[in-house]
């Protein structure tokens, strides 16, 4: 659970090494500052990370492991519990993290080829993050479609029993003796006494196949969203792209629940529609500024290099073997170029092929912490891990106010309700998130950990009360 701070410490610690138009070699660290626009765009995908995965963990996977429950009672021969669901839905996001260290090591070391001019000028981290984002839109299509009741199911109906049947009602919450199920004509196949029926549902296994696919997707952009920051934002700024990162996180979360509660009347099927929307917003925005950003770094790098090379009275390497495209004609030298390459061939670029040529100590190494050279990173890397183990009970809201809260008029529509206390509890991150990141580079002479215990202290208290809470007033108080 813990291991995206794994992968950002990997990605830091070498993120001096981007990509230039003279090497890729050493950047030093930047000074040139940022405006607030440009660091909202940057990490403009933590908005639509945050949107779908807060909102699905809380509401959209609670419904769809319901319809689940539902569909496998009704059409198998065997149920999968709407809660066993659910808790395999986490361990399976949980397994994707896994990915993230993988896509720090490998990012720190790709570099980016000019037959791709697109690519090239992305360095070496936006690629990823686009092909991080190509499979969260693969994948959501695919829960989309799996999630639709246009699958068919043949069942069996007991000729004596099937007016009776025929007239029973079953309530959940996507109605799908309403939606789900198309009526079809009768023919007599299969045993003497039985008839035939078809009727449509979801496919879940096909389900989580896909979900699975969006989760590693996401995972990716996560990993490369963080690390981002030091990347390309001055030391100087870094609480405020702090700041900035968990404000849209909380506006993300505070846009799904507004979404799904007001905008879409809590239908499951456009939610899937809107997160695909905002992926691909997210990935545009934050396209467009690390290119302006990237040029404008890679310009002051060359400035930088060609000024020593010129005080040390050295001619650079790298401008006196460039061969200009005539030449490489002439010399029959020249390569095939494109702007941006197919998916297969990007899959291949930045993943089968640098994994192909890496050792697997390399990649072992890369989920592994040296305490003894890091252990207060260690020990962040901890605390996250119970953290999250801490904050999944969530996953679990809107069955808790079925179950455990008194049921009273205002608690009849759980996922309303799950909604309100999302949006209650957002707020309140969003009001304090972006005054804590200036706060904590002006105080403490920047230390963090203060305002960290702060929000530890806080978060305990506020998570424990949650044992004593018997009504939605106690909840919301």
């Amino acid at each position: 659970v813990g291991q995206h701070d794994n992968s950002s410490y990997g990605a830091i610690s070498s993120s001096n090494r981007l990509a230039s138009p003279i090497s890729h070699s050493l950047r030093t660290t930047t000074t040139i500052p940022m405006t607030r626009y440009s660091i909202v765009s940057i990490l403009s995908t933590a908005f639509s990370y945050s949107c779908i995965m807060t909102t699905f963990f809380i509401l959209i996977g609670p419904i769809e492991c319901q319809r689940i429950e539902y569909e496998t009672s009704r059409y198998y021969s065997y149920t999968i519990s709407k809660s066993i669901a659910l808790g395999g839905f986490a361990c399976i996001a949980g397994l994707a993290q896994l990915i993230s260290p993988l896509v720090g090591l490998l990012s720190d070391c790709y570099i980016p080829s000019k037959n791709h001019i697109g690519l090239y000028h992305f360095g070496k981290r936006m690629p990823y993050l686009i092909l991080g984002t190509i499979l969260v839109v693969i994948g959501l299509m695919g829960q989309f479609w799996a999630s639709s009741p246009i699958h068919p199911v043949t069942i069996y109906i007991d000729i004596g029993q099937s007016n009776t049947n025929s007239n029973t009602n079953t309530n959940t919450i996507f109605d799908l003796e309403q939606d789900h199920i198309a009526d079809t004509t009768t023919s007599l196949l299969g045993p003497p006494q039985m008839n035939t029926k078809i009727e449509f549902c979801g496919a879940w296994f096909q389900y989580i196949i896909f979900f699975l696919i969006s989760m590693l997707g996401l995972n990716m952009v996560y990993t490369v969203m963080f690390v981002l920051i030091p990347d390309l934002v001055p030391p100087c700024q870094t609480g405020v792209a702090n700041g900035t990162l968990a404000l849209l996180i909380v506006s993300g979360s505070l846009f799904g629940f507004f979404c799904f509660d007001i905008l879409l009347d809590n239908d499951v099927m456009r939610m899937y529609k809107m997160y695909i929307c905002v992926s691909i917003i997210a990935l545009l925005l934050t396209c467009l500024n690390v290119y302006e950003r990237e040029t404008l770094l890679k310009k002051t790098d060359f400035q930088e290099h060609h000024n020593h090379e010129t005080n040390n009275g050295t001619e650079s390497i790298n401008d006196s073997e460039e061969l200009t495209d005539l030449e490489k004609k002439e010399k029959g030298t020249e390569e095939e170029y494109s702007y941006f390459p197919q998916p297969h061939v990007l899959v291949y670029l930045l993943l089968y092929e640098p994994i192909m040529n890496k050792k697997r100590s390399e990649m072992l190494a890369a989920y592994w912490i040296d305490t003894s050279e890091h252990y207060d990173f260690f020990i962040v890397t901890l605390s996250r891990f119970f953290y999250y183990m801490g904050v999944s009970s969530q996953t679990f809201f809107l069955y808790f106010i079925h179950d455990a809260l008194k049921q009273t008029s205002r608690t009849q529509n759980g996922e309303a309700v799950v909604a309100l206390l999302a949006i209650v509890a957002q707020s309140a991150g969003a009001i304090t998130c972006y005054p804590v990141g200036i706060l904590s580079d002006q105080y403490f002479g920047g230390r963090r950990k203060p305002f960290v215990y702060a929000a530890c202290f806080l978060l305990s208290i506020g998570n424990l009360s949650l044992m004593l809470c018997h009504t939605l007033r106690d909840m919301i108080g």
